[in-house]
């Protein structure tokens, strides 16, 4: 889920949601910093050409022959591109000529002409007429890349050449990575090509990325793609999504994904988002899912009702998995009911709805599904007639009904894993609406009892625990759980057994584990505390020492939760285990922040409107407490000696000089160039610096994570949606590691903090407590990240830091920090020093030391009491892939 605004779990989520979907980059020039950048992932090129090359000293570099190495990049690329105009029949004076003006050509220009000049029907006039317009015509590596292969098409000449590109540089971002395809494609005529890419311009993104996955499909004939393209054209957003699925699916073939096409064509919104996520979990091949499409999502929901109570444990299994991967789609319609909205959820306010004319009034209303819309359009339209007064009334009364149909038309499972999400729910939609739908369809199937319903819902009981802590979050567990003793037991039995799984669902149980005491009978409570006991005992692992963790927490923190018979079995489990110093997994390193007299932060925000969304509301708060823009001296990427980079520059001076006005301006400007901005104020005689970024491409983000590396910033902060994180953090850390351009001892030379403001960033808190070495304290969300709690904590932890003479422990900036959270509906944030934060320190710095071990080749230590950090080793830790799809 994305670092939203405020309370929502999905911004106009849709329409953006694969990671290569959003990347809204925009096609840059031949020149240029992006262009270096670009070439050295394709070609032996320098990537500091224009900007001359130096080393960390300064120096700048050399053959050892006193050559500049640009210089010999340059000869060499001439003479490539000589050696290819040699083949076209010229005189000696021309190609002298044509020589002059190749050495003023960027690269790619120089490899467009090369594939001009290879083309059989190229004389020397075509090959001046082509240095001629080169310079103005913009073309771009990617045109670069599909051009080379049209050229090697029949029947293509210069004429046709130029067709196509004048044609690429129509096209946006999206349109011209489906070009690309569409230029990867084999077996497609030159003439088929050019029209395929005149009919991507009436196409929606989701449909491109649709026909892009198509294209890729190996084996595709023009017959074949003109057939899949005609079925895109048909769907609905949902179903372009499921189809981008399906056609990534291992094996898959042109004539399969055309069957699965015309399957998908049919199902609900709700029913190809679910297929959606099924295609991408590990085993699906093209026959099963074609046969899930035909035999589940196309039918009925009473028929889906019964094919999934008679289903085996396995396939139960994978669809609620499914169905949690798919859940936002859900989320998102049911919050986006709660009042009247606009498209992205925003609240439309009762004087705009007053003002606004009929016309738009009758457009809100035809937002609601087709059901509403029969059932409401006579009230409406009375409405509409009468007063406007009473068709904003009806207009309410639709969409209340609206919302509780999302719910009545989800299924059971749907709804189980709904409530297993209730962090991400509006508390009406969860407490009002799917808390009474699904107690009344346990009553009707399973006599109103939970245990039956559980044990049935979710045989391998992988949501329950997440179910029950929900509804204990909520204050709801009541409704549900049985008022025999026993049975409450064998619910906690299940919940223990789910949360009890391994050290991450322990750590998501801990988050709530408070609530839950809370909620359940005394008796209840010492059975469950009694589980947790002999779990310890059971075997001696960093699970266990996380048990003794959590009780030893509760018992030193909260003992008025904990029975004074269940005090006592504890506290003789810590006479016989040892207590856990806790004190080594909260401590800050607030006083080495200060010493340079700086507190430097870098947020790093996507192109999207999710992104552009989280970039203005950051610096708009910013802004209002007292911060100033420049352009950033803790950052560049843009080289300020070309006149790109001076012409970017001045431009961005001048906006930052009203940046309130400009503010719009400012983000386009930093979506197109690689350009810093930091946000300064002076506090206490220190200068706090936040600086914002908009991510522009992988290797100036790699000098962006380089430069924070190596620059001894404190604070990295991680905004937009969840499956940004990749591209943002985790990619560019490995392959600094494995350049060498960043060694282990640049990683621990200070602890730093990290904010990961989109949601679900609980998944990369181990990734980057081992990255890091547990050098390394995060802020983030067990739930739904929030723009209205990101922007003021990343703000005040500087301000209490700077504010504060001396060091002040987590606990303190959890106390200031409180009221963030309470304003910001935000408490499923996972804090630095709280109990979860301390349970992941725990387990990666066991994972770290177990590496580490492996790393000397001796044994792994069977102490259950946590150690020091152990020293970094001289080898990178290579970091572990993300699992699972993280649609949030």
């Amino acid at each position: 889920m994305s670092d939203r605004y405020e309370w929502m779990p999905g911004k106009s989520k849709y329409k953006s949601d694969d990671v290569e979907m959003q990347n809204l980059k925009k096609f840059l020039s031949g020149g240029g910093l992006f262009l270096i950048v670009i070439l050295s992932l394709f070609v032996s090129w320098p990537t500091d050409l224009l900007a001359g090359s130096a080393d960390k000293s300064g120096k700048t570099s050399d053959d050892g022959s006193g050559h500049n190495k640009n210089s010999l990049a340059l000869d060499d690329a001439v003479a490539q591109t000589m050696d290819v105009l040699a083949k076209v029949k010229m005189d000696e004076n021309q190609l002298s000529q044509a020589k002059e003006l190749v050495k003023g050509l960027s690269y790619t220009n120089m490899r467009v002409l090369r594939v001009f000049s290879g083309l059989s029907s190229m004389t020397a006039e075509g090959v001046f007429d082509v240095l001629r317009r080169l310079p103005q015509a913009q073309i771009t590596f990617e045109h670069l890349v599909v051009l080379e292969h049209f050229a090697t098409l029949p029947g293509v000449d210069a004429e046709t050449a130029w067709q196509l590109l004048k044609k690429l540089s129509g096209l946006n971002f999206v349109s011209g990575r489906v070009a690309s395809a569409i230029g990867q494609a084999k077996n497609l005529h030159p003439s088929v090509m050019l029209v395929l890419i005149d009919r991507l311009a009436s196409l929606k993104e989701p449909a491109l990325w649709a026909f892009k996955a198509f294209l890729e499909v190996p084996g595709q004939t023009a017959d074949v793609v003109d057939k899949g393209l005609l079925l895109i054209e048909q769907m609905s957003e949902k179903q372009c999504w499921a189809t981008e699925k399906s056609c990534k699916i291992v094996g898959m073939t042109p004539e399969a994904a055309l069957t699965n096409m015309t399957a998908l064509r049919h199902l609900s919104d709700t029913d190809a988002w679910n297929a959606r996520s099924l295609f991408q979990l590990s085993g699906m091949t093209p026959e099963s899912s074609l046969s899930w499409i035909n035999k589940f999502f196309a039918v009925s929901q009473e028929a889906q009702e019964s094919l999934y109570f008679s289903y085996d444990s396995k396939d139960k299994s994978l669809l609620l998995q499914a169905f949690s991967d798919a859940a936002d789609h859900l989320i998102w319609k049911m919050n986006n009911l709660h009042d009247i909205t606009e498209p992205n959820g925003q609240e439309v306010g009762i004087k705009v709805l007053s003002s606004c004319p009929a016309s738009r009034l009758w457009e809100i209303f035809q937002r609601l599904d087709a059901k509403m819309q029969a059932r409401f359009q006579g009230e409406f339209s009375a409405g509409l007639a009468a007063s406007r007064g009473a068709a904003i009334a009806a207009l309410r009364r639709a969409t209340s009904s609206a919302r509780v149909q999302v719910a009545k038309d989800c299924t059971t499972a749907d709804a189980y894993i709904l409530i297993s999400r209730g962090s991400d729910l509006y508390d009406s939609s969860f407490r009002d609406i799917l808390v009474p739908i699904l107690k009344e369809r346990i009553n009707a199937r399973f006599g109103g009892n939970l245990l039956v319903f559980l044990k049935t819902i979710d045989p391998q009981n992988a949501h329950v625990s997440d179910f029950i802590i929900s509804l204990a979050q909520k204050g709801k567990l009541t409704v549900f759980f049985p008022a025999q003793v026993r049975e409450q037991e064998q619910v906690l039995d299940l919940v223990a057994e789910s949360a009890f799984h391994d050290e991450n669902s322990l750590i998501l149980f801990s988050a709530t584990f408070m609530t839950l005491l809370q909620t359940i009978e005394p008796q209840t409570r010492t059975y469950l505390i009694a589980k947790m006991l002999t779990a310890i005992r059971d075997k001696n692992t960093v699970f266990s020492t996380q048990l003794r963790v959590i009780l030893q927490y509760y018992i030193q923190e909260y003992p008025h939760l904990v029975g004074e018979v269940d005090k006592l079995r504890i506290k003789l489990m810590m006479s016989e285990y040892g207590t856990i110093p806790l004190d080594q997994y909260v401590k800050t390193s607030f006083t080495q922040w200060k010493v340079d007299g700086k507190l430097s932060s870098l947020s790093v925000f996507q192109g999207d409107d999710d992104g552009s969304q989280s970039f203005h509301s950051n610096c708009q708060y910013l802004m209002a407490h007292g911060y100033h823009p420049r352009v950033s001296n803790s950052f560049v990427l843009l080289a300020v000696d070309t006149a790109q980079g001076r012409a970017a520059t001045a431009q961005l001076k001048a906006l930052l000089a009203a940046p309130s006005q400009n503010l719009g301006q400012i983000h386009q400007l930093q979506s197109k160039y690689p350009l810093v901005v930091d946000w300064v104020k002076v506090m206490n005689g220190i200068e706090i610096s936040h600086s914002v970024v908009v991510y522009y491409d992988a290797g100036p983000q790699q000098q962006l994570l380089k430069q924070f590396l190596l620059g001894g910033h404190e604070m990295f902060v991680q905004r937009g949606h969840s499956y940004w994180r990749k591209e943002q953090l985790l990619d560019p850390l490995q392959e600094l590691m494995k350049s060498g351009a960043v060694v282990p001892g640049d990683l621990v030379s200070k602890q730093r903090f990290m904010s990961l403001g989109s949601c679900g960033g609980i998944r990369a808190y181990s990734e980057l407590a081992m990255f890091f070495h547990n050098k390394v304290d995060i802020l983030a969300t067990v739930g739904t990240g929030k723009a209205i709690v990101n922007d003021p904590y990343n703000q005040l932890l500087f301000e209490l830091v700077a504010a504060r003479p001396n060091s002040l422990s987590w606990k303190e900036v959890a106390d200031q920090a409180a009221i963030i959270f309470k304003h910001g509906m935000g408490e499923e944030y996972l804090q630095p020093g709280s109990l979860p934060a301390i349970l992941h320190k725990i387990m990666d710095q066991k994972q770290i030391e177990k590496h580490s071990e492996k790393q000397s080749g001796t044994a792994s230590s069977t102490s259950s009491t946590p150690v020091q950090t152990p020293t970094a080793p001289t080898n990178g830790l290579e970091v572990r892939q993300t699992t699972g799809a993280d649609t949030n």
